[in-house]
């Protein structure tokens, strides 16, 4: 009877009481600008980790401002990194083949947000894939506003007929449709005289008003470098 009536005590002596939700982490609590600011530090393989942490920041991660700067390679095979992101890359900008594929899914979900790319070209063993990737790449960005373009590592030198042609066909696409841009760099490119002047003459067509920042280092094949500072 002693241990029954301590149980009905104690069950009246709860009632009224209020039960508490647990207070919130203060990381939790970060205003959305704060967390943007801090994403721009970071890699992907880290966005991926702090975007995970909670809603909030994962609906930060998935802000358009945080993706105005791109780098994008071509290389033909995936690193390291992207196999620890694994569960990003599905349902983001990766493919499961290469980095060009996975440049061009970018381009298609923020084309109209990037502002800044830079390609690099890395051990082109498959011109004929880079040149077809390029080419959709350089499509997909036709409704970006770009202001900053380097393109790295294209080593034109000895690649010929239409693989070449269809790279210097894509880049001066790329150059066609920006109308605003003021920082245009490209290393280690060697195209031939005729090549290197047509790339000239689409940025005077499209951007002469606006760029203030041209650098052609290894644009010709025959070593000459033009410099615009």
């Amino acid at each position: 009877m002693t241990t029954k009536g301590n149980k009905i005590r104690q069950k009246n002596s709860t009632k009224g009481q209020h039960h508490t939700s647990p207070e919130p982490q203060l990381w939790s609590l970060l205003p959305a600008t704060i967390v943007l600011a801090i994403y721009t530090y970071l890699g992907d393989i880290d966005r991926v980790s702090m975007a995970r942490v909670c809603k909030t920041w994962y609906q930060v991660f998935q802000v358009p401002a945080l993706w105005r700067s791109r780098i994008m390679r071509f290389s033909g095979k995936r690193s390291q990194g992207d196999i620890k992101s694994e569960l990003w890359l599905k349902s983001k900008f990766a493919s499961p083949r290469s980095y060009g594929q996975q440049a061009i899914k970018f381009a298609k979900q923020f084309s109209t947000s990037v502002q800044e790319i830079t390609v690099h070209f890395l051990l082109l063993s498959e011109l004929r894939e880079s040149a077809n990737l390029f080419r959709e790449l350089s499509t997909c960005l036709d409704e970006a506003s770009l202001r900053y373009i380097y393109i790295s590592g294209l080593g034109l030198e000895g690649v010929r007929g239409q693989i070449r042609k269809d790279l210097t066909d894509s880049l001066k696409r790329l150059i066609e449709k920006q109308h605003s841009l003021r920082k245009f760099r490209i290393k280690s490119s060697h195209f031939d005289l005729e090549s290197g002047l047509q790339i000239l003459q689409c940025l005077a067509g499209a951007s002469a008003q606006t760029i203030t920042d041209l650098a052609l280092n290894g644009l010709f094949q025959n070593g000459v470098s033009l410099y615009r500072e």
